[in-house]
């Protein structure tokens, strides 16, 4: 495990190595358990590894008295050190952990500690590597890595983002390929001329859209998993899945597909610095591929809905200011005349994210509304985190689920949340308690099908067909679990697609019938290699599926080479 050295809490160091000085017990639980739960994602560092690390308690009421800032300082860690950690944390974690190489960097934690006298919630927010320093007397870690905490109305004090911070390059961390950070240096990612929501329109749901089981033999079926506000990674999807015109450029997509099916499996949201960006780039498509006979199949994932309620702790920063810069000044002149007083009843939660993807909001009409919790494909289903024959029956089958899902993101709020101009607000306690009452009215009449939470079952949080990542799941009853649901939705669907959980590359487990495709491409999550599973519709001589995987560099792997099988011992 990492040898901590010195740990810092509010201002006071603590020498661990020190009988004088060492920390109460239970900080010390704290960070053995932060030791056995690091998550750990690809890039460049030494052998020995030097981290600084700060840590804040997300919920301020559990335990702010025992640990409210923590700064790890001077932990160095060996690669051997550092396999152990990742040997553990595949235990406990849904995350895919890579193998200790010379490209081993920590990602930021999101991890729950729980005992006896503390209950509460942890973000790690900020991770440094470099040389090993003695500290400087006074001086904090410098922060490269930033994810904000657990933002609940009534917890927050953020202000929106100043509008006039604009960015006409990527400002996002640089990827691994020198091609690739030439291609983003060139690339405009804040369009300030987009704020219309027409650029975000998908094709209007029409019955049926949902159940497409009848396609002409030989239909091109092409999938990919979470984007996660990555303008390259959706990029590279598309190129591996040959649905772009040889004239599209990252800036201006062109359908090609023909009469192809692309459905892209949810999570566009969150982690990354182009949001909007990659929101445009697909509903562009969407557009464009009904002239040629083709659609495209866009799903919600738990990431949608947990903007759609307010709760932006997985926002990049870069992503706010994106959506402030395109949206903000258009929603100032539309709710208040051109002035700010709108923002007032948000209380300072990103006002701008939250005017836009909230039920009834900036983007709900023209692309939320018209999006899928679940679609059936030829014999695929296809859906963000999986689905079960409880699913079907408690919440009336993909199409009831899917109808629920559109009311709510159309339904209007109640006359006591419309406060547009602002000056209904008194005191700042009101403020507070209107932004709760805000975000208990989206979670209260929230299908069911889009609630849950981490470890929750349901279609968009549910990891019993995807975890441990690369291997059988862990369920025990995971293959009856899927035969039930295959078998009940009947139509001779064979299989099931899903995103939710990163792999280190798409697999089959359960005999074939879960096909996970949750590549953590973003460079928010693992930047992982893209790929592409591609489902020709009855292409076999006997009429059988022929399904592949598509890689960037053109390859075309049988999906025989792909099966994730379970040993028994």
């Amino acid at each position: 495990m990492f040898d901590f050295q010195a740990l810092k809490i509010s201002g006071k160091v603590f020498n661990l190595n020190s009988s004088v000085s060492k920390p109460p017990v239970i900080v010390r639980l704290l960070l053995l358990f932060i030791q056995l739960t690091a998550i750990v994602s690809r890039e460049n560092i030494s052998n020995s590894l030097p981290l600084m690390m700060n840590m804040n308690a997300a919920n301020p009421n559990h335990i702010k008295k025992a640990c409210k800032n923590f700064t790890f300082q001077h932990a160095l860690a060996t690669k051997n050190q550092f396999a152990s950690v990742c040997n553990r944390m595949s235990l406990c974690s849904n995350r895919r952990i890579p193998a200790p190489t010379t490209r081993l960097s920590p990602l930021v934690a999101f991890t729950t500690f729980a005992s006896k006298s503390v209950r509460g919630r942890f973000s790690a927010v900020s991770f440094r590597c470099g040389p090993l320093q003695e500290p400087q007397p006074q001086q904090q870690p410098v922060v490269v890595v930033e994810s904000p905490l657990l933002r609940f109305p009534g917890f927050i004090s953020q202000n929106h983002v100043n509008a006039h911070r604009l960015f006409s390059t990527f400002t996002q961390t640089e990827s691994n390929n020198n091609e690739d950070d030439k291609l983003l240096k060139k690339t405009p990612y804040i369009d300030e001329n987009v704020a219309d929501p027409s650029s975000y329109a998908i094709p209007t749901f029409q019955k049926g859209d949902d159940m497409l089981i009848d396609l002409p033999k030989g239909t091109r079926i092409v999938c990919f998993g979470d984007v996660h506000g990555d303008i390259l990674a959706l990029y590279k999807f598309l190129q591996a899945s040959k649905l772009l015109h040889p004239k599209s450029t990252i800036t201006h997509p062109i359908w090609n597909g023909g009469n192809a099916i692309l459905v892209q499996c949810g999570d566009i949201l969150d982690r990354g610095a182009e949001e909007l960006f990659c929101l445009r780039y697909l509903t562009s498509l969407a557009r464009q591929a009904p002239e040629q006979g083709g659609k495209v199949i866009l799903l919600h994932g738990n990431h949608e809905a947990l903007n759609a309620n307010g709760l932006f702790q997985y926002a990049d920063p870069r992503g706010n200011e994106e959506i402030e810069v395109v949206f903000g000044k258009t929603l100032d002149k539309i709710k208040s005349d051109g002035s700010e007083r709108w923002r007032i009843q948000y209380a300072g939660n990103v006002p701008s994210r939250w005017a836009a993807f909230e039920p009834n909001g900036w983007l709900a009409k023209p692309l939320y509304s018209n999006m899928s919790v679940a679609a059936v494909v030829g014999k695929t289903v296809f859906v963000h985190a999986g689905l079960t024959k409880d699913h079907l029956m408690k919440y009336g089958g993909i199409e009831k689920m899917n109808q629920d899902a559109r009311d709510w993101f159309l339904a209007e709020y109640p006359e006591e949340l419309q406060n547009d101009d602002g000056f209904k607000f008194q005191t700042v306690q009101e403020v507070i308690d209107n932004a709760n009452l805000r975000a208990r009215t989206a979670s209260k009449t929230m299908p069911e099908c889009l609630g849950g939470g981490i470890g929750a079952a349901s279609p968009v949080w549910m990891r019993d067909y995807s975890s441990p990542s690369d291997s059988p799941p862990r369920s025990p009853k995971a293959q009856e679990m899927i035969d039930e649901c295959l078998g009940e939705i009947g139509n001779g669907v064979e299989r099931m697609v899903m995103g939710h959980t990163p792999q280190d590359q798409i697999n089959a487990a359960l005999k074939g019938k879960a096909w996970r495709i949750d590549v953590g491409a973003s460079r928010g999550v693992m930047n992982g290699t893209p790929e592409v599973l591609e489902i020709i519709h009855q292409g076999g001589e006997n009429g059988e599926d022929i399904i592949s995987i598509l890689t960037v560099e053109g390859d075309r792997i049988p999906a025989s080479e792909r099966q994730i099988v379970e040993i028994p011992f």
